[in-house]
């Protein structure tokens, strides 16, 4: 159970922001325009977030007996 638990917390964070950039990219098209150099910026600093907590969580559940 506690896999499947990290497995969730893991995985919920990544479908958020996943949701978050599918709206960034609706509005820029609803807009008529391309991504603006910021918000790429943000989508870029939320990818290495959820990088580390992905790597921090796989590291725990690998010290974990």
């Amino acid at each position: 159970m506690g896999n499947l638990l990290l497995a969730v917390n893991v995985l919920l964070p990544l479908l958020q922001q996943a949701s978050t950039i599918g709206a960034m990219i609706q509005k820029a098209q609803a807009e008529g325009r391309d991504l603006t150099e910021a918000e790429l910026n943000s989508i870029v600093a939320a990818d290495d977030a959820a990088k580390a907590a992905l790597a921090a969580a796989i590291a725990k559940a690998r010290a974990t007996p």
